[in-house]
């Protein structure tokens, strides 16, 4: 593989197996070039379950979290399901009792519906003094802290900003990116559940900063030279140098970075190559392409592990 650093996203995308090979292959390289950066290490970086459940049992994230079914039960209120995994949200509305939340796991197993791999996460965030819900962003790149924006609506989910912004709102956005005020708790969040890319949102809940999730593969901030500079467009001006030092900061340098990386099953502990009948049946050749699929395959094997 080409060298140079290595950023890992997208767990919730991987198979347990895959998650495993993807370790490997950090592992691999982690011996055979200690010097490049490896960022989002799969063995060590943590999911939205394992991150939050982390933060609220170290006390540094009012946010509970609980998998269903299990024997824990949640206790702070409201709260709303969620898939473990993926992106698309809340899957409830915000829940306020335990007899709310019984009604909706009744509805999810009368729909035929599978509890497995949902989560309860409870809510935790506070309206503005213009009653909005907030969510700040700031990338994580390395050990640099970059806040890129601040998205507000009525609505308690927040996932886009949904409001003609004032004058007085812009000003603050850009100060928020311009003074990163929260850079070191940021940092410490992210050090904590081995996560050294991606973007923190996060708010605010009775008055203290509270996590909502780390997205590893996060959208990077888009630079259109069509759009308003004046407005709130004018902090990108800020943020995307910023970003660029930042990114800079994680590379290894050309020396570094030039050449390959080679290495061999034999070398790497914990790999393994595993043949499967099933694999040669599920192939739609005739007889006589099976055989040759399965000589090229094992002849593939014998080049990777020397067996």
């Amino acid at each position: 593989m080409p060298a140079g650093a290595l950023i890992f996203t997208d767990f919730d995308h991987l198979q347990s197996y895959e998650l495993d090979a993807a370790a490997i292959l950090a592992n691999a390289v982690r011996t055979a070039r200690p010097d490049l950066p490896i960022l989002n290490h799969p063995a060590e970086a943590c999911e939205r379950f394992d991150l939050l459940n982390r933060l609220y049992q170290e006390g540094l994230n009012p946010v509970e979290v609980t998998r269903l079914p299990g024997p824990l039960v949640p206790q702070h209120y409201p709260l709303f399901l969620r898939a473990e995994d993926g992106c698309a949200g809340p899957e409830t509305d915000l829940l306020e009792t335990p007899a709310e939340l019984d009604n909706a796991l009744n509805s999810f197993a009368e729909a035929g519906r599978p509890m497995k791999r949902r989560i309860t996460v409870r809510f935790t965030s506070d309206r503005d003094d213009q009653g909005y819900f907030r969510k700040y962003g700031a990338f994580v790149i390395g050990d640099r802290i970059v806040p890129i924006h601040i998205m507000r609506t009525k609505h308690w989910v927040v996932k886009h900003n949904q409001r003609d912004d004032d004058a007085a709102f812009i000003k603050e956005e850009y100060a928020y990116c311009e003074e990163n005020p929260h850079e070191d708790w940021l940092r410490e969040v992210a050090h904590k559940v081995g996560i050294r890319y991606g973007r923190i949102d996060y708010g605010f809940f009775e008055g203290k900063l509270a996590v909502f999730e780390i997205n590893t593969n996060p959208t990077f901030p888009d630079v259109d030279p069509d759009r308003d500079q004046g407005g709130r467009e004018k902090r990108k001006s800020f943020v995307i140098p910023q970003m660029a030092d930042a990114l800079a900061s994680i590379d290894p340098g050309p020396e570094a970075s030039s050449g390959v990386i080679r290495f061999n099953l034999r070398n790497v502990r914990g790999a393994s190559f595993v043949e499967r009948e099933e694999w040669y049946e599920d192939l739609s050749y005739s007889l006589r392409r099976k055989l040759r699929w399965r000589r090229r395959l094992r002849n593939l094997r014998r080049r990777l592990t020397g067996s």
